[in-house]
């Protein structure tokens, strides 16, 4: 079947006859991604040579050994396994790219969450360094294709006209309401109820194993042993009892079984012929994990032997994973198992970061400069920012001077964001500027930025534009909220583009549109990626669309996260929680909201205790949070009458107005582990909020 990108892909492929090509396919799992690449591969080059490096390493050994590559296609499927720390690198693909005498084909796919961010350059650990930097490098020499969770109506219409001549795509139509026509043909429904519903509970518990190991940061294929040492974890202990002698390769057979010949919840992978080296969850099983398995359904002895039996190279990986977990005592032990025998940067980093978010200066500063001393850009920038945040302010400046005067453009721009930090606006106008003659757009962005310091307004929005039209996600966010009053149509189209190209709060905003709209499957998908990054009003968002579409149990696992970030979830995750009967930990949850003062919280608990009868207590609860409700009532016309301008008026139907600027937390202050996003916009999410029944 045809597909609506198919056009542009393919002329973009054709463009290898000047010069090499390096096109990404983003979609969700079962959108169509592999076919897609597949069939403009075959239409374009159908006599080029294809490589399957099965690891980023493999690539850039393959490379090293000069082998020709001329004409051969370079395929990454799901090239989120190739990004990240030891992953695939900005010099690797510019190599490739650079030689036109010697053309490859570079294509990728990738699900959106992923390539959203790693193009917003992931979360940090530590103030100058996002482990997902050097990967956002290399998604800025890709061009994008999008394919919709949803086929178009063209692509139906095609669909329908095949359908006459293939009873797969007849009976995919036929089957539509349960999931997208791809997700239908990809067997995505029937696989579902496969797991969901098994009939073999110990070949479950290894299909779950395996997600949650991937979800930790375990990227290889998983070994049988290991499966067979994290299963019994997912187990009760009736169940590890009755176990029969061959539970284990029966169980093994079940997950590896296809599901109406198309696909299996398990599927082994091998580099030799006949040696199976391990096994990788099903992509759909995967992506499903993602939104609706919360981190802490993880046992703590799954964390511990994913940290003590991967090889060290993934070890980083799963320590930047358990960080994000906040399993940082097993964090601390892969960060070391990786720097065992080898100085690994990004574990070197790791230990820095978690040691100075411990009041360790001494020691963080030892590890930092450990990770300086391997020469990698953000090693030296974790150190000098971390230097100036102890106070050495000069010592900080030597550490990026070296490589700024040598004409490295990314120690310019490092060198006059510090300079920018510690108030020498002469001195970071000139490195700024220089980073951007040797062709730094972030230093575009931050010298837009100390315009505006120097009262420049048309210096700052020259700078902004050009930042923002070079692709600089923030930039393009920053010049969305810029032109907001000024022009509202220009202003929504940056924030599209800002959303489309990973930045979190962008997003956000975007998806509290798509919510007021009532268009909850887009909010969804759009919400989707800002949410699994960590942005604390995204996950909130995210839960809301999963609540109106009546799936209360989703939307319970998003407002925990949420309330566990932010202070304003917490009213909707304690009525959430006593609305579908967990009452007493509903009362947790709301009385921390009344600690905080928080009068939605207060109004919630007077429910339950009229509920319960209790009206005396309820009725006292309910003045206390009129008389909150009017404190911040005051407070904020205090406010607004101290300003010089007077306050922008919010719009209640559309959320939070300003979650894209230089202000938001999770792409903004990576030194920072729990963002501490605005409280703006969340009292409009009780217009999102259904009852529930």
């Amino acid at each position: 079947m045809t597909r609506d990108i198919d056009g542009k892909l393919r002329d973009t492929l054709h463009s290898h006859a000047s010069g090499s090509v390096f096109a990404v396919i983003v979609g969700s799992a079962a959108s169509g991604k592999t076919r897609t690449a597949y069939e403009a591969i075959k239409m374009v080059v159908p006599t080029w040579r294809l490589l399957l490096p099965t690891t980023a390493e493999e690539l850039r050994s393959t490379l090293d050994s000069n082998v020709p590559l001329a004409r051969t296609v370079i395929w990454l499927d799901e090239l989120q396994n190739y990004l990240g720390p030891g992953g695939l690198d900005f010099a690797t693909v510019r190599r490739l790219l650079i030689d036109p005498d010697n053309p490859v084909i570079l294509i990728g796919t990738i699900w959106p969450n992923f390539f959203n961010e790693w193009r917003s350059g992931g979360q940090g650990l530590v103030a100058g360094w996002q482990p997902g930097k050097d990967s956002r490098n290399v998604l800025d020499l890709a061009k994008r294709f999008d394919l919709p969770p949803h086929i178009t109506r063209a692509e139906r219409d095609r669909a329908k006209f095949l359908a006459a001549t293939d009873p797969r795509i007849e009976e995919a139509l036929t089957q539509e309401r349960a999931g997208n026509l791809t997700e239908v043909l990809a067997a995505q429904p029937d696989l579902l109820r496969y797991w969901e519903n098994p009939d073999n509970v110990y070949g479950a518990a290894i299909v779950v194993s395996a997600i949650d190991a991937r979800r930790c940061g375990h990227r290889d294929p998983i070994p049988a042993l290991l499966l067979e040492q994290l299963a019994p974890h997912y187990l009760t202990a009736v169940q590890r009892a009755k176990a029969a002698p061959d539970w284990f390769p029966t169980a093994m057979e079940w997950a590896c079984t296809s599901v109406r010949g198309t696909t299996a919840p398990l599927n082994p992978s091998a580099k030799r012929m006949g040696h199976v080296d391990g096994y990788h969850p099903s992509d759909l099983l995967l992506q499903q994990a993602w939104d609706t398995r919360d981190d802490a359904s993880i046992p703590h002895e799954v964390w511990r032997l994913l940290v003590d039996e991967p090889s060290r190279e993934q070890c980083s990986r799963i320590g930047v994973a358990a960080w994000n977990a906040s399993q940082i005592d097993l964090a601390d032990r892969a960060f070391q198992r990786a720097v065992a025998t080898e100085e690994e940067v990004d574990a070197l980093i790791g230990l820095a970061a978690m040691h100075h978010n411990e009041g360790n200066r001494e020691v963080a500063r030892d590890w930092a400069r450990r990770a300086a001393a391997t020469g990698h850009r953000a090693g030296v920038a974790v150190l000098g920012f971390m230097l100036d945040m102890h106070g050495q302010s000069e010592a900080a400046r030597a550490a990026f001077l070296p490589a700024a005067e040598a004409g490295d453009p990314d120690a310019m721009y490092d060198l006059g964001s510090l300079l920018t930090r510690q108030n020498d606006l002469i001195g970071a106008h000139s490195w700024l500027r220089r980073a951007i003659e040797a062709g730094s757009v972030e230093a575009m962005r931050d010298l837009s930025g100390l315009e505006d310091q120097r009262g420049d307004g048309q210096a700052a929005q020259h700078w902004l534009n050009r930042a923002a039209e070079e692709g600089d996600v923030k930039a393009m966010a920053a010049l969305s909220d810029r032109l907001r009053q000024k022009d509202p149509e220009a202003s929504a189209s940056w924030l599209a583009r800002a959303a489309a190209a990973g930045h979190p709060g962008a997003a956000t905003e975007l998806g509290s549109h798509k919510l007021a709209e009532g268009d909850h499957e887009a909010a969804q998908e759009i919400l989707r990626a800002p949410a699994h990054m960590g942005h604390s009003f995204a996950m909130l968002l995210f839960g809301v669309s999963y609540h109106n579409q009546e799936d209360y149990g989703t939307a319970l696992i998003w407002f925990r996260r949420a309330a566990e970030r932010l202070e304003g979830a917490i009213p909707f995750y304690g009525k959430l929680l006593a609305d579908l009967g967990h009452v007493d930990e509903a009362r947790i949850w709301l009385k921390r909201g009344i600690d905080k003062k928080q009068h939605a919280a207060m109004r919630y608990m007077a429910e339950l205790l009229r509920k319960e009868g209790k009206l005396t207590e309820a009725a006292r609860l309910d003045r206390r949070a009129d008389s909150v409700e009017r404190e911040e009532q005051g407070g904020r016309v205090s406010a607004a009458r101290g300003k010089e301008k007077p306050k922008k008026r919010r719009n209640r139907r559309t959320g939070p107005q300003n979650p894209a600027t230089k202000n938001d937390s999770s792409s903004e202050q990576p030194a920072l582990k729990n963002d501490s996003a605005s409280e703006q916009g969340i009292e409009p999410i009780r217009l999102f909020l259904s009852d529930v029944p």
